[in-house]
């Protein structure tokens, strides 16, 4: 039986990063000759909420540890800088760095230290592979559950759901004007559950959301395209592999207004 350790920032956090290494995890374990562990570094009270319960519930609470020995494991799951909460990993341990977003300088230090990683986009590939040092890299491309996100139930016409947690001020704007205009819109700046926010998008008719420009890979916009949504999303760094314009979405200037309105229409 080989065991292996995932090193995950927080629990209680519910973003794009975390629910894929939560997809990791789940695969891990279900798969047959593996003991899987996992180590929160912000474990927070895993039955206090309803979304750290929907990220995490699935996890045995015999394998969550807190204090794990690294010397009892085949191989360690980073995600991002985690690693460093245990500094006595040794080099003959299998480190596995999963990559989700461009650093700071502080944590691009980071790659200096051999171990094999994980990119999520070709496009965050390219731009670290100059400064990795040791072990292997390898681009898996994030996916979603097409049995949750997929067509279904009426779609509302002239409706609009506006994704804007990481640019409210965009989205507000966004939400008034298109209001004026006799538009059902609806603007969500908090996370929901996914099953909850799958039927949200199955529902919209457009679906706009706003990303960070240098976003590694922005998943709300593949889960929209796989609900049928028509997609809005401005052009990011990780994004441009499924986000083509004109193509599989409409693409406007980043956090430009006026540009905004003029895909949507």
């Amino acid at each position: 039986m080989r065991r292996i350790l995932f090193l995950v920032r927080s629990s209680w956090d519910y973003s794009g990063m975390l629910i894929k290494v939560r997809d990791y995890v789940q695969h891990s374990l279900l798969r047959p000759g593996l003991e899987t562990d996992v180590c929160f570094r912000e474990p927070g009270d895993l039955r206090s909420d309803a979304f750290r319960e929907s990220m995490w519930g699935d996890v045995p609470r015999d394998r969550i540890v807190s204090t794990p020995d690294p010397l009892r494991y085949d191989a360690i799951v980073a995600h991002h800088t985690s690693w460093q909460r245990l500094p006595n990993v040794r080099r003959r341990r299998k480190l596995i760095n999963i990559l989700q977003t461009l650093w700071a300088r502080r944590e691009v230090r980071s790659l200096k230290k051999p171990a094999n990683r994980i990119c999520v986009s070709q496009e965050l590939y390219e731009a670290y592979a100059p400064l990795m040092v040791g072990g292997h890299a390898t681009v898996i491309p994030n996916g979603i559950p097409l049995d949750l996100f997929k067509p279904g139930g009426e779609r509302a016409d002239r409706s609009l759901l506006i994704w804007g947690s990481k640019n409210p001020a965009l989205g507000a704007r966004l939400q008034e004007a298109l209001a004026e205009r006799e538009l059902k819109v609806e603007l969500l700046l908090d996370f929901l559950p996914r099953r909850e926010f799958a039927q949200r998008l199955a529902r919209c008719d457009i679906f706009v959301t706003l990303p960070v420009e240098q976003e590694a890979f922005h998943l709300p916009a593949l889960e929209a395209m796989a609900g049928g949504a028509a997609v809005v999303c401005a052009d990011a760094f990780g994004n441009r592999s499924f986000c083509l314009h004109d193509d599989t979405c409409m693409m406007p200037a980043f956090d430009d207004f006026d540009s905004h309105i003029a895909m949507i229409d």
